[in-house]
């Protein structure tokens, strides 16, 4: 590998991006014709946020395809500066090079499910709905663990099967062998070198199963690479010293042995060794690395014997006779015990190259006065060397070490399932799924912050203010710099009318991010609780201009414009909110609002009903519904709609209204007896609103003269309440007439 490119990578790597692109700029003066350095170029613009000065570096060979880092640089900046057309353009000319047929081994080039998120979002952003959850689609079947194309779909509102998304695929049952979904090799994001084809995970191969075929090669440690004795010796004398005393001994598997110490050493040389087994020695097939068995239950790990050592006893084996298969088998096994150990530091140890050379000369000449070849051992019986090893040996070993990590993987994809069918029941406003999902997780997880914002906001969706209150305090004490969410804490703070704890976070986030939409959103919420309406909006629009892409602030603009009743501001902004949402409800709840104050009850009517189709389970929407069906005198499909919001069990408050409104239409049917019921129960929730003892005094009096005593103790305590009501003397009045 060149050792520039593995220069600007590990800048990248340890994120010296600045470097890196300084470095880069002059590897690309010297080469420009590099299309690495091109996309190494951009690809340093874009991660210092200038999107401008990537797509200029990437664009030939981006928009045209040439090469795929280059295009995905390209893309991104493109996002960035809204320029979606070029950006697909530019990933759909690249496309051959991310299909089966052109997998790619670069480093930092995307694959197929992560080019497929981005298309995914250019789509999104482009207004093509279809073809970006295409996109999400393909990206999360490549790879089930791209969150955030999942929570886009959601965020779309598309119906999905979440156990069917959320689980290990083999090959064989992925959509990629049948070309569907071809993805290239991962970038290897902390590893200095690119991806190899041993690692890197292949065109038309899912996810895990190319985890899996990794996992089978636990080993990459190669042989002729490894780094063995010292350099500066002479070769020849390195290649006779470097079995006694050398720094580290590679065995055939790639494990690093290290060396004996030199009481020992000294001890291979003085006594002969009861059983020896030989390895050929990678490609130098004149090399040989020796064992000895004695050595196998010392603490000490072994090293290979010298060949002039060896010789000193003529009655040991001829290792070479062993069978290959034999002793390579029975090395892994050695290897894989010591292995298992505690090892002691690898020190190097001198070199005693006099000592070994009167050695072996001595050797030599015993050997030839003997007429003896001195590079032949003498016969001698075959010495034992115990069992057999098992070429599967190590292959169940490196599948052990697999399975276990499928294990690891499943128990994140287990997470993951219960994660995201929370997040999936959220976005289809079943707020009570989502907490019943997530209470299932693990306390540890239970207690992270996105879980902790998400619980409190279905329990805001529920219009449980005090429990999404306590929820978010949680929040704030476990992780006080946590943004995500903060504007709808502000909200539930606002409905509480708690303006002392609204005041406090909006200080609070001004302290520490004032350039966040949700800290003006907070304080813009703080300004309207005191009726500052002017004030508030200008801390919607600030939020509006920091987060363009954040439509609650637009929607909390609209509610505040309708407060000071400027109603086609507020209209305004509730369609801005639109544009950035379609499905955010709150922006339809909006525009129905107006378009009823103005008296336009159609139209009300209709974007009502275009917020229901977006979360059908809000009680209070339900109830808006039922108010303009009432006026237009519908009054059975009011009372469906109000019997609805009563069967999605809401906040007292919430509960008391839509009694009480229920309650009225009874009457208005002639139906006393039903409108009794609920008003009953709304007296018990409560007691001091004069509007329920005169609905009471109303019911009572329908029902017949024996209830003209009831109606009237129920008229006298709705006076009490409210002295100065006109309509309750009158109705005093009538009942005593007879009327």
């Amino acid at each position: 590998m060149d050792a520039r490119l593995r220069l600007v990578y590990d800048l990248l790597d340890n994120d010296l991006c600045e470097n890196a692109l300084f470095i880069t700029e002059r590897l690309h003066a010297l080469d420009p014709d590099s299309s690495s350095w091109t996309h190494l170029l951009s690809l340093c613009c874009l991660r210092l946020g200038r999107p401008s000065l990537a797509a200029e570096h990437s664009r030939e060979r981006g928009l045209r395809g040439l090469h795929l880092g280059c295009s995905y640089v390209f893309a991104q900046a493109c996002l960035r500066q809204k320029n979606y057309s070029e950006g697909i353009t530019a990933l759909r000319q690249a496309q051959p090079l991310w299909t089966e047929e052109h997998a790619v081994s670069e480093r930092f080039a995307p694959d197929y499910a992560a080019v497929n998120r981005l298309l995914g979002k250019l789509y999104k952003a482009s207004g093509d709905m279809k073809s970006a959850i295409n996109c999400y689609v393909a990206a999360i079947e490549a790879n089930p663990f791209m969150w955030d194309a999942f929570t886009d779909l959601c965020d779309n509102g598309v119906q999905l099967r979440v156990a069917n998304i959320f689980k290990l695929r083999d090959s064989a049952n992925s959509k990629s062998d049948h070309g569907k979904l071809t993805k290239s090799a991962p970038s290897e994001m902390n590893a200095p070198y690119p991806a190899t084809k041993a690692n890197s995970l292949r065109a038309g191969q899912s996810f895990d199963s190319g985890l899996r075929e990794a996992m089978q090669q636990p080993f990459c440690i190669s042989r002729n690479d490894a780094p063995v004795g010292d350099e500066n010796m002479d070769t020849t004398e390195t290649r006779n010293v470097r079995s006694v005393s050398g720094d580290v001994s590679m065995s055939h598997s790639g494990i690093a042995i290290p060396s004996l110490s030199k009481k020992r050493q000294r001890s291979v040389l003085d006594g002969p060794p009861t059983e020896v087994t030989e390895l050929r020695s990678g490609p130098n097939k004149k090399e040989n690395d020796v064992f000895s068995s004695r050595y196998a239950s010392s603490s000490l790990t072994l090293a290979p014997q010298r060949r002039s050592a060896r010789l000193l006893n003529q009655t040991a084996p001829a290792a070479g006779l062993t069978d290959r298969s034999t002793t390579e088998s029975a090395m892994a096994r050695d290897a894989f015990k010591r292995l298992a150990r505690p090892r002691n530091p690898v020190r190097p140890v001198e070199r005693k190259t006099s000592a070994l050379n009167r050695a072996a000369n001595a050797i030599r000449s015993s050997a030839a006065a003997g007429g003896r070849d001195p590079k032949v051992t003498g016969p001698s019986s075959p010495t034992p060397v115990g069992k057999p090893g098992h070429p599967g040996r190590m292959t169940s070993v490196a599948a052990a070490a697999a399975a276990l990590d499928q294990e690891k993987l499943q128990a994140l994809m287990n997470l993951l399932l219960k994660l995201g069918a929370g997040y999936h029941h959220l976005s289809q406003f079943q707020p009570q799924a989502c907490i019943d999902a997530l209470s299932s997780l693990p306390p540890e997880q239970q207690m992270t912050p996105w879980v902790l914002s998400k619980i409190a906001r279905a329990q805001y969706e529920m219009m449980a203010y005090k429990e999404a209150k306590a929820t978010f305090q949680v929040l704030r004490k476990i992780a006080p710099s946590w943004l995500e969410d903060m504007e709808v804490y502000s909200t539930v703070l606002w409905h509480l009318k708690d303006d002392v704890e609204l005041a406090f976070l909006g200080h609070e986030l001004s302290d520490d991010h004032y350039l966040a939409p949700q800290t003006w959103c907070a304080v813009g919420n703080s300004f309207s609780l005191q009726r500052c309406h002017q004030e508030a909006i200008k801390c919607f629009r600030r939020a509006g201009q920091l987060e363009p892409q954040l439509a609650y602030s637009y929607s909390l603009l609209g509610h505040e414009h309708f407060e000071a009743e400027e109603y086609g501001e507020a209209t305004t902004a509730f369609r801005r909110a639109l544009q950035v949402d379609p499905r955010h409800y709150s922006a339809w709840v909006g525009l129905g609002r107006v378009q009823e104050r103005l008296g336009q009850g159609e139209k009300a009517l209709k974007y009502y009903r275009s917020a229901e189709k977006v979360n059908p389970n809000n009680a209070a929407l339900l109830t808006y519904i039922a108010r303009i069906l009432e006026k237009m005198g519908k009054h059975r499909q009011a009372l469906s709609y109000l019997r609805r919001g009563t069967e999605l069990e809401p906040s007292d408050n919430l509960g008391s209204l839509i009694r009480l409104q229920t309650a009225r239409l009874y009457l208005r049917l002639g139906q006393p007896l039903e409108a009794l019921t609920d008003l009953q129960l709304v007296q018990q929730m409560a007691p001091d609103e004069p509007s329920v003892h005169f609905l009471l005094g109303q019911a009572f009096s329908m029902t017949g003269p024996a209830k003209r005593g009831d109606a009237l103790r129920s008229y006298t305590n709705a006076l009490s309440l409210d002295p100065s009501n006109e309509t309750i003397k009158d109705a005093i009045a009538m009942l005593g007439s007879g009327h």
